[in-house]
């Protein structure tokens, strides 16, 4: 049987009467390392969640002058020519538009709430005895539109075992553009399964990418997440997750961003298969450098304004 995730009532909504800043302190940074992932409310406000559909409606509106892997079709769903959105499955390779560091580099709450989180990282028992992060990149930017009727299983996976590096200091920020439900596909995570390390993926003919089959996932350990349109889940990229179709008359629209570390990302390209099969293929490898110039750093230049913990 399932469990639903309750919202820490540490953190407050932006528009709440109270000004104080989302905190992350020493007892969020425990219970990060202990599930392996994390729920805040109210990280973005409804200015910001507008601004980002409307620049991904206007990506989704030129998706035909785009490289075809920059925006995923919704398999049967058919486009409203009033929003392009209806008809997307999946936004990637969204860092290389200018729009992805206004909305999540530098002084941003995403990328501020992660850092803060970060600062753990290097610390015996996680709870923040490590340095600030100053140099955080930006490895992934990609966004899940789960249109209304047709938004298609997220089948069960780790992260990591996606990606071409292995790199265990990457933390994801799931940003809820809409509301997320049971019924339209909100995360699902197998608490604490990262500490298992990691579950071989399978990829058969017409899967959209790897996963683990769900005979392998204990039902009573499954944590369901739903969260209202602002609230952040953060996590870990060993942590088990999924989401289920979106059966419902309801978008159910995410961003994630994916950070790390500049010093552990570098470490992580060099000692990665990636870096060895570049190697093998015969290609120029520079150290990674192919894979790691396309990572944005956000911290160049400096943020704009803050966002700290008091």
């Amino acid at each position: 049987m399932q469990s639903t995730v309750e919202m820490p009532q540490a953190f407050e909504h932006r528009g709440a009467a109270t000004s104080t800043p989302r905190f992350i302190g020493p007892d969020e940074r425990r219970r990060y390392e202990e599930d392996g992932f994390l729920i805040l409310r109210g990280l973005l406000s409804d200015d910001e969640r507008g601004a980002i559909v409307e620049w991904l409606r206007g990506v989704a509106r030129r998706r035909h002058e785009l490289p075809s892997w920059h925006v995923i079709p919704e398999p049967g769903a058919l486009e409203d020519p009033a929003d392009p959105l209806t008809a997307v499955r999946k936004f990637q390779a969204l860092p290389d538009y200018p729009e992805a560091l206004r909305y999540f580099g530098a002084g941003t709450p995403p990328a501020e709430a992660t850092r803060e989180l970060l600062r753990g990282h290097g610390s015996a028992d996680g709870t923040g005895g490590g340095d600030a992060v100053d140099d955080l990149r930006l490895m992934f930017l990609s966004c899940f539109a789960k249109p209304a009727g047709h938004g298609t299983e997220t089948p069960w996976h780790q992260d990591q075992g996606l990606w071409p590096i292995w790199n265990p200091a990457a933390t994801s920020c799931w940003v809820a553009i809409d509301e997320c439900t049971p019924e339209n596909g909100c995360l699902q995570f197998l608490r604490g399964s990262h500490r298992a390390g990691m579950v071989e993926h399978v990829m058969p003919e017409g899967a959209f990418h790897p996963y683990i089959p769900a005979e392998k996932i204990d039902p009573a350990r499954v944590v369901s997440v739903p969260m209202q349109p602002g609230d952040a889940a953060f996590f870990d990229g060993r942590v088990l997750h999924q989401s289920d179709p979106n059966r419902s008359g309801k978008r159910r629209l995410g961003v994630v961003a994916v950070y790390s570390p500049d010093a552990d990302l570098v470490r992580s390209i060099d000692v990665s298969d990636w870096a060895k099969n570049r190697v093998k293929q015969g290609q120029p490898l520079g150290s990674g450098a192919e894979f790691y110039k396309g990572r944005v750093w956000i911290d160049a230049p400096r943020p704009s304004r803050a966002w700290r913990p008091e």
